[in-house]
């Protein structure tokens, strides 16, 4: 049996929920329910019970995958609803499904209350966009207080957490483009784009961890409709590293490959004094 008061400090200033109170005094959930309703003691509302989600914080491939994101396009929020309650969300506003598909899916993993829906834009170009929210205080509060460094410390050198990382940034803030040059040659290049500097670089020094040789670009003078701040470059034009960077970090959208490209320069076995290079 638990007394009346301990269980109302549990539930509303510790922000346990009736399961984690049920393993901790060794009770039935079912019995914890019954005895709040016997007590008399409220049930949070779903405002009130965002504030309470447990996510899981430890490093794993999911956690580095929404840092990715929300690093790129996405965003954590704190606000106050009109019943004085403070809230939390991570948000992603985009066009892609598959993205908005991928990124609900991680949040749900970590163990956060999500969702998805379309919400009309009339500045974009198919008239909406996707909209992916997950709620939970104590992630954003985390979150907040996290800097670079913070999260370099949580990805570590493991290649699965990196590419996780990547991933999530790459889906918000790269690009893949296939294109002629005025050779007629086709020239692929993958890369990343991005106005702030110390993040680019640190992302390239995480593609560098995957033995990745990105190249760096500062565009200094950069204006566009959106923002006249320095624009800083990540990208590769090489074939067979794009194609390894596609097969690896595999990014659920910004995939397309190009078929069958040319085998890299290599020596001829057959005349090494002269060492003459061949395709």
């Amino acid at each position: 049996m638990i007394a009346r008061k301990e269980l109302e400090r549990m539930y509303w200033q510790e922000g346990k929920s009736q399961q984690k109170i049920a393993k901790e005094t060794g009770l039935l959930q079912a019995r914890v329910h019954c005895l709040m309703v016997k007590f008399g003691i409220p049930r949070r509302s779903k405002s009130e019970a965002s504030r309470w989600v447990e996510v899981n914080m430890n490093p794993s491939e999911n956690l580095s995958y929404v840092l990715g994101v929300i690093k790129g396009d996405g965003c954590v929020c704190i606000g106050e609803n009109k019943g004085g309650h403070t809230w939390g969300r991570v948000i992603l506003t985009q066009i892609h499904p598959k993205f908005a598909e991928s990124f609900e899916n991680a949040l749900k993993n970590l163990g956060f209350n999500s969702n998805t829906f379309i919400q009309k834009k009339s500045n974009c170009t198919q008239g909406f966009v996707y909209c992916t929210y997950g709620t939970s205080l104590r992630f954003a509060r985390w979150y907040k207080q996290l800097s670079l460094e913070d999260i370099g410390e949580i990805i570590g050198d493991s290649a699965d957490f990196i590419k996780g990382f990547i991933r999530g940034f790459y889906e918000s803030e790269g690009y893949n483009s296939i294109r002629t040059n005025q050779r007629k040659n086709l020239v692929w290049t993958i890369g990343f784009g991005n106005t702030d500097e110390k993040l680019s670089l640190f992302v390239l020094g995480l593609l560098s961890k995957l033995k990745f040789n990105f190249h760096f670009y500062a565009d200094l003078h950069h204006v566009s409709e959106y923002s006249s701040k320095p624009y800083f470059m990540i990208y590769n034009s090489k074939k067979y590293e794009n194609l390894r960077f596609i097969n690896e970090i595999q990014p659920c959208f910004r995939n397309q490959i190009i078929e069958n490209p040319p085998l890299p320069k290599k020596i001829n076995p057959t005349n090494h004094n002269k060492k003459r290079w061949i395709k």
